[in-house]
């Protein structure tokens, strides 16, 4: 995959270091929170996999707004984690709100909205998680949770987190994610 390069001594130790053949890192932005770019990527557009485990892939049958949705399959007992690749602009000491529909009729899994807050230079300062989660329905249910950003917050990514029900793990659990949104007030 990817690689870093951090300089422990003054800039000018990588200024010679050629990073043609480095890939672009991509530009992400809000426009595939509703995961409309119907594309046969995992993970969709404007979005990140934290974890190896599992597959976000679009999906049609399972909808709750337009015409795509993201299918969330996973297959190992550890937490895997889809995150959206864009950095929202928060404010330290704000209220930030994480909103998603999830469909979950599989007794094997389930998710829950969290949130990573990130200093000025990107910088991780802390995880906060929703106390709720997914439940088996048939039907669309709507996740939200709110945070208070830390004092030195500047950013925000969202992401939800997939566990295991232990009980009634198979190998494998599914639930479709649709219509993603972050809002600083």
């Amino acid at each position: 995959g990817s690689h870093r390069i951090q300089s422990f001594h003054a800039a000018t130790d990588v200024l010679n270091v050629n990073t043609a053949g480095c890939p672009v890192p991509p530009e992400y932005d809000t426009t595939n929170w509703d995961f409309e770019e119907n594309s046969e990527t995992d993970p969709p557009a404007d979005f990140e996999k934290n974890t190896a485990d599992f597959t976000a892939l679009s999906v049609s049958d399972a909808v709750h707004g337009g015409a795509v949705a993201c299918m969330l399959t996973w297959t190992s007992t550890s937490n895997q984690d889809l995150y959206q690749g864009y950095y929202s602009p928060v404010t330290g000491g704000s209220d930030v709100t994480f909103s998603f529909w999830a469909l979950d009729n599989d007794i094997g899994g389930r998710i829950r909205p969290a949130m990573t807050f990130y200093d000025a230079d990107k910088g991780y300062l802390t995880n906060e998680y929703s106390s709720g989660y997914t439940v088996d329905s048939a039907d669309w249910q709507q996740m939200t949770f709110t945070a208070t950003a830390p004092p030195l917050a500047v950013y925000a990514r969202a992401y939800v987190r997939m566990y295991d029900v232990s009980s009634d793990w198979d190998g494998e659990a599914s639930v479709a994610i649709d219509d993603w949104s972050l809002t600083a007030q």
